[in-house]
């Protein structure tokens, strides 16, 4: 394996200066290596002067073209002909990436406390590739060359809250009151330009794609949440809060001649109420809660005007056998609102995909019961949870193919709001300590999971794992070494597609000096990632219209599958 980047840990030297009225914490890390590890360097700081702690941090990551190159390989044979489509893409990005922060927490007295906090992260990155289309069939061999110019790619967020906690002297009765507001700006200048092999060298650079995108996202959180003790073991808890969400867009895209212009404007805005109870006596805990939810969503031109009302549930009830063994029962609900890329109905073509989203989409509903069984020993602990999940409003990828030749083929893709979906998983954990300086850890999930689109009359099943196991050994107060591996297969993504087998090695050895001052890591991954099995479309053992769609493997990995990565982080 042939390493082309190596990043340098230089750290500067630091001093510290103890404070007379208040004290001081300063921490400094930096990390490089090779593969695909990025080089970083960032500081922490906490001031505490009297009843006031003052919080400030700063990160700074930097992306070159070796440790972030990336590849796409495609290969796909088509349902209705059996002819073949092969693609491979690659892309190489450069960049940087400034993250920080700012906090302050006001200990009024012991009854009333303010905490404010501001955060930015702000990402300007750049690459460049190339993408290769390839159709043979029984004829003759359709050649598309095309280079990638990712001229920027820019994304900006910002963060700002507040929160006010009022707590009473009498009974530990509370009031929480927050407001939180988050922005992102995102800029994307893509061209795809003209690399035919046959095409002479003055015409080559011609620009037979160009995609420009100015988004802006605002999301307002404001709320309060009460809790009251009852009786003993009897707790209360209410709450509202709101929120809003303004996806705003403006995009352009021109293939070749043609070109399509569109704005977006969508409003995500909902009213939370939320009430719980909590009851604890002797081996029994139990715990409820419901939340309402009045959902407005609206488009700026009105084609889109829907009111929604959702009541989500959760509920918990344990039950403790001994001191060593407890029982589980719980079911809980979660509501999805789609994305902003799945709302947006502007239409995206690359060469022969075309995507676009659907402003009608609603939420989706997922429900999840589980029984969980625990075991808590001294030495050991041991959880073993069995659950089903089923939702019947998923958002499923709908696709559909316009045209039968094969140069010409386009293959769309959208959103609808009518997938359903059957899951059952068994997952096991346990955390050993097999000896005072040795200890171990180790997690599966064993799924089987059921995928339906009833538009297209599409159902899919797959049986997946994914498990983990990783050892600890301290050899010393200053020495800790690490060895952990991954192995996954057959999990579903989609109606669509799920995973190949993939798997990951690796190891780390930590040190800390005694006094703490001083922590440093080297770590080595190897990493084989997983490719996507496709099926996009359908055959007529899965419905009753003639075959259509394509078959095959879609694979996405970093050019290198090995990481080395070396930090360092200085306290003091």
């Amino acid at each position: 394996m042939k390493y082309r980047n190596l990043s340098l840990i230089l750290l500067s030297n630091t001093f510290a200066c103890p404070l007379a009225w208040g004290q001081a914490n300063f921490d400094i890390h930096a990390q490089g290596g090779l593969g695909t590890a990025q080089s970083a360097l960032g500081a922490d700081a906490k001031f505490k002067i009297d009843k006031v702690t003052l919080k400030a941090r700063f990160d700074m990551e930097g992306v070159d073209r070796e440790n972030l190159n990336q590849s796409e390989d495609k290969n796909f044979t088509l349902l209705r002909n059996g002819a073949n489509y092969e693609s491979r893409q690659e892309v190489e990005y450069k960049g940087l990436t400034l993250k920080g922060g700012l906090g302050l927490d006001y200990q009024i007295n012991e009854q009333h406390k303010l905490e404010i906090e501001g955060s930015f992260d702000g990402q300007r990155h750049e690459g460049e590739g190339t993408r290769t289309e390839e159709f043979p069939n029984a004829n003759t061999v359709s050649l598309i060359k095309t280079d990638i110019d990712i001229k920027q790619h820019d994304l900006n967020k910002t963060k700002l809250g507040a929160a006010y906690t009022y707590r009473t002297r009498r009974n530990g009765e509370s009031l929480r009151v927050e407001y939180s507001a988050d922005m992102l700006r995102a800029d994307n200048n893509i061209e795809e330009l003209e690399n035919y092999p046959h095409v002479s060298a003055s015409n080559k650079g011609n620009v037979l794609n160009s995609f420009v995108q100015q988004e802006d996202e605002t999301r307002q959180q404001a709320g309060f949440t009460w809790v009251r003790p009852l009786a003993e073991g009897q707790k209360l808890t209410a709450g509202f809060r709101f929120e809003d969400t303004h996806f705003e867009t403006d995009e352009l895209q021109e293939i070749g001649k043609e070109r399509e212009a569109e704005q977006f404007d969508y409003r995500n805005t909902a009213h939370i109420y939320r009430l719980g109870y909590e009851f604890r006596k002797g081996k029994i805990m139990a715990n409820a809660q419901l939340d309402y939810m009045n959902t407005h969503q609206q488009t700026a031109d009105k084609k889109v005007n829907t009111k929604l009302d959702d009541f989500v549930p959760m509920a918990m009830f344990r039950y403790q056998l001994n001191k060593e063994q407890a029982l589980m029962a719980r079911y809980g609900m979660r509501l999805f609102r789609p994305s902003l890329a799945q709302l947006n109905p502007f239409r995206r073509q690359v060469t022969h995909t075309l995507t676009y989203g659907n402003q009608e989409l609603r939420g989706m509903h997922a429900n999840n019961i589980a029984l969980v069984y625990q075991l808590n020993r001294e030495a050991v602990q041991f959880s073993a949870t069995v659950s089903h999940i089923w939702c019947n409003d998923g958002f499923n990828a709908l696709w559909s193919q316009q045209g039968t030749d094969i140069d010409n083929t386009l293959f769309v893709y959208t959103w609808g709001n009518e997938g359903k979906r059957r899951a059952y998983s068994f997952e096991p954990q346990v955390k050993w300590q097999v000896c005072q300086q040795t200890s171990l850890d180790a997690r599966a999930t064993l799924m089987w999971d059921k995928r339906i689109a009833e538009t297209i009359s599409m159902d899919k099943e797959h049986w997946g794992i994914n498990a983990q196991i990783g050892v600890n050994q301290q050899f010393d107060k200053c020495f800790l070494f690490n060895a952990h591996a991954s192995y996954a297969e057959g999990n579903t993504v989609d109606l669509y597609s799920h995973e190949a087998r993939s798997y990951k090695i690796g190891t780390f050895l930590n040190y800390k000096t005694e006094d703490g001052a001083i922590e440093a890591r080297v770590a080595y991954d190897y990493a084989v990632r997983p490719q996507l099995v496709i099926t996009q479309g359908v055959n007529p053992e899965q419905c009753h219209i003639p075959a259509y769609g394509w078959v095959g493997n879609q694979y996405v990995r970093p050019n290198s599958r090995h990481n080395l990565l070396a930090s360092i982080t200085y306290h003091f």
